[in-house]
């Protein structure tokens, strides 16, 4: 399949790995920091999913998922000046929840 998108969606290096392996099948959103509506709108149908190191959490996953954040960044320093981006997602369905 080739991809021609320049699009990316940022999140958790550790949310992408469990998307990545089937184990998480869902991102919910809500509007972004730098959105001025504070309304989160989707752009593309089509992107890739670029990790994110530096903000993860361990202790808002769930307790059987929260080693992967070491495992997810075993290989990452933030000196680095290249992000390797294993995977490439399509929107299936979009869902605005107001409650």
């Amino acid at each position: 399949m080739k991809t021609t998108t320049n699009i990316a969606l940022r999140d958790w290096a550790v949310t992408l790995d469990e998307l990545g392996k089937g184990t998480q099948i869902l991102l919910m959103r809500k509007g972004g920091i730098h959105e001025e509506t504070r309304h989160f709108e989707v752009s593309s149908n089509s992107f890739y999913l670029f990790p994110a190191y530096e903000h993860q959490k361990a202790e808002l996953l769930k307790e059987e998922y929260q080693g992967n954040v070491a495992n997810s960044i075993a290989n990452w320093t933030p000196e680095a000046t290249q992000v390797s981006v294993k995977y490439y997602a399509e929107l299936q369905e979009d869902l605005e929840l107001l409650d």
